[in-house]
């Protein structure tokens, strides 16, 4: 599977830590696969986020930053926020709609363990940076998608996601270039992450797309 490039459904998806971890460097320190799901997925978190700034919310001026955090702070926290909430938008799409019910409770699982993550995320941030509104682009991404199909594209999806979010995370926990309250937030939600992304594939293997 793909890494899906955050803007989260981000992880959010495209990874923009500024100085020093620059994009460029950390594709290749993190080397994650491409596949035609990734593709879509870079698609659909770029669209969730212009979605959310459309709607109100815009990327802080770097004056307005806390002097607690670096750019690399704010790149992570950023992505992640919005990966987490294009995360919960497929999960609570999948509720509605999933007909097996281990997708289901997959997405029940995101949906709770996400909302906490991003409270962590807040509460680093300092509330800094704006939190990204709840989006339609799971309605558009799994249009006319049903039984199987569905199942399978939701969990294609999160695979994709939580493959770039293990790596993501694993970074924030490891390099110097983040700071004390990113690490923390990173430790915490570093387990849970890993046993989602173990669960995913594990469902998404066992799932027949048709």
């Amino acid at each position: 599977m793909s890494a899906w490039r955050p803007c989260a459904i981000a992880g959010v998806c495209l990874e923009s830590a500024a100085i020093p971890l620059t994009r460029r460097q950390t594709a290749q320190e993190f080397p994650l696969k491409r596949t035609t799901q990734g593709s879509l997925v870079v698609a659909f978190c770029m669209a969730a986020v212009a979605e959310a700034w459309a709607a109100g919310s815009a990327p802080p001026a770097t004056s307005a930053l806390p002097a607690k955090l670096n750019r690399s702070d704010v790149s992570y926290i950023t992505d992640a926020m919005a990966q987490n909430q294009s995360e919960i938008d497929a999960s609570n799409y999948v509720m509605k709609h999933a007909s097996g019910a281990r997708a289901r409770e997959f997405a029940q699982q995101i949906l709770r363990d996400d909302a906490q993550t991003l409270t962590d995320l807040q509460k680093a941030n300092d509330g800094s940076i704006p939190a990204p509104l709840p989006g339609t682009q799971a309605d558009r991404f799994f249009l006319n998608k049903t039984g199987n199909e569905l199942d399978k594209s939701y969990l294609d999806l999160m695979v994709d996601s939580l493959d770039v979010a293990v790596g993501k995370c694993q970074a924030a926990v490891e390099l110097p270039v983040y700071g004390a309250a990113v690490r923390a937030v990173a430790r915490k939600t570093l387990p849970a992450i890993r046993r989602h992304d173990a669960t995913a594939r594990s469902l998404d293997a066992s799932t027949p797309s048709k």
